[in-house]
């Protein structure tokens, strides 16, 4: 009997043993079971961190990319607004040249008419010819304003009869020079020089104006 209740106290013992390995081993389960929590816990909020720092940096990218947009607009509509003015001056500045110019022309054309009566004897002419009245712009060979001089052509004589007359008439001119009317504006070549006056609009009467 001695020897049975031996036995079944150290059955409990071995048991109690057991019974207190499994509850230390239970316990270091759910403590290393606490710590893995926490750790992901930590590392959770550590990539919620980064993920927090990742995206005020791509908002500030956003401002300073729209700030820069911004001034680049500016810039682009200071240089807009520069070409608009200088073209709206230049357009300006055209238009008064223009006018400049018209109000020359029609200064000319009034003047044309006198130009053929000033002060010479009137030369009546046909339909079949033309009155022509050459003002040389130079001087004389005397050292004054060189006089104009009017002639006759038939409406069916060419440029090249005209330019002949002008240097047998007025030889001081030399072999070199242009002639052009004033109203409207146009400049004879020699690709003229063929072209008979009626062709070249010089008929009934013109004024061509000389120059070197």
């Amino acid at each position: 009997l001695t020897e049975l209740q031996q036995r079944i106290a150290d059955k409990r013992k071995l048991r109690a043993e057991a019974e207190k390995e499994e509850q230390r081993q239970n316990e270091l389960l759910r403590r290393k079971a606490g710590q893995d929590v926490t750790e992901q816990k930590e590392k959770l909020k550590d990539q919620m961190m980064l993920r927090e720092i990742e995206k005020q940096k791509r908002v500030k990218e956003e401002d300073k990319r729209a700030k820069q947009k911004i001034k680049d607009q500016i810039e682009q509509d200071k240089r807009d607004r520069a070409a608009r003015v200088a073209k709206e001056k230049a357009e300006r500045d055209g238009a008064a040249a223009g006018s400049l110019s018209g109000q020359k022309e029609e200064l000319d054309a009034a003047a044309a008419p006198s130009m053929l009566q000033s002060g010479l004897p009137k030369i009546t002419t046909t339909s079949n010819q033309t009155r022509l009245q050459i003002r040389p712009m130079l001087q004389s060979s005397k050292g004054g304003p060189a006089p104009p001089v009017t002639h006759v052509f038939a409406a069916d004589q060419t440029l090249k009869d005209v330019i002949e007359f002008v240097k047998k008439e007025i030889p001081h001119v030399g072999s070199h020079f242009k002639l052009s009317t004033s109203f409207p504006r146009k400049d004879f070549e020699s690709r003229h020089e063929s072209m008979t006056l009626k062709e070249l609009g010089l008929v009934p009467n013109a004024a061509l104006i000389l120059t070197t």
